[in-house]
C-alpha cells in the first residue's frame, strides 16, 4: 500500500483552537479509517508547515477524498505529497 505525506498549515481557527489539537487527532483518525486510509504518524513542526501526517491508503484517490475532508474538519489547509 502507497504511503502519502500530508502537509498541513493551521487555518486561523485552526490556531484560535489550538488547545483542541487532540480533540481533533482522535477526530482525524476516525474519518481516515472510514474514508479507507490509515494514519500512521503525525508530527507537530515548525517552518513552513504547521503539521506532517503520513498515512497508508490504497491508491492516492482515497487521500484525495480524505485531505480535503480533513482540512474542513481539523481546521487545516493541506499539501499532499507522495
Amino acid at each position: 500500500m502507497p504511503t502519502f505525506m500530508i502537509w498541513l498549515n493551521f487555518t486561523d481557527q485552526g490556531i484560535r483552537t489550538i488547545k483542541d489539537v487532540p480533540k481533533r487527532v482522535q477526530a482525524a483518525r476516525d474519518l481516515a479509517k472510514k474514508l479507507g486510509v490509515e494514519i500512521k504518524h503525525s508530527y507537530l513542526t515548525s517552518g513552513d508547515s504547521d503539521v506532517v501526517v503520513f498515512v497508508d491508503a490504497p491508491s492516492g484517490e482515497h487521500v484525495a477524498k480524505f485531505a480535503p475532508a480533513l482540512g474542513q474538519q481539523v481546521s487545516l489547509l493541506r499539501f499532499n505529497h507522495r
